[in-house]
């Protein structure tokens, strides 16, 4: 018995000093840079619920610890997609009306009558929607807004070939 714990005291020694030894993968950690530059994340904070629209309340875009900044009031908890990496927020307020923050502008009214469904044009230059009319609109940021086609039921938008 007294050869199996030497046999196993040393393994284990051996094995400790090898890995205790193996500086590499402490280096590579150390060397890594952070993939994320600044944390951001959105916080809702409900006021009332509404039947039509659900919760609705004030949106803050949160930085850090204690900055936050707020975005809008009477916003419908429904529809908010925040696009971090790209810094981009959309949002409805309580009356379907359409909004995009991006980062360090204001936000920016894109529509009212809107449907829930949008899509961010390729290289998010802009927004294709639908109004309540089933109107198909597209907004490039800055410009104003392009109707595209009316009486449009269903509509796919490939962001390739957009």
């Amino acid at each position: 018995m007294s050869k199996l714990k030497q046999l196993s005291a040393i393994l284990f020694f051996l094995l400790f000093f090898v890995t205790g030894c193996n500086t590499s993968s402490v280096e590579q950690t150390a060397l890594q840079k952070p993939s994320v530059i600044e944390d951001e994340y959105i916080l809702f904070v409900n006021s009332y619920k509404d039947y039509e629209n659900g919760n609705i309340g004030d949106l803050y875009i949160k930085k850090g610890v204690n900055e936050k900044e707020k975005v809008s009031s009477d916003v419908s908890e429904h529809g908010i997609e925040f696009y971090p990496d790209k810094g981009i927020l959309v949002f409805f307020d309580k009356d379907n009306n359409l909004y995009v923050k991006e980062s360090g502008k204001e936000k920016e009214f894109v529509a009212s009558g809107i449907e829930t469904r949008y899509v961010l044009l390729k290289g998010d230059s802009g927004i294709i929607f639908q109004n309540s009319d089933y109107d198909l609109y597209q907004k490039v940021w800055g410009q104003e807004k392009e109707k595209i086609s009316s009486n449009v039921d269903i509509y796919t938008a490939y962001i390739d070939f957009l």
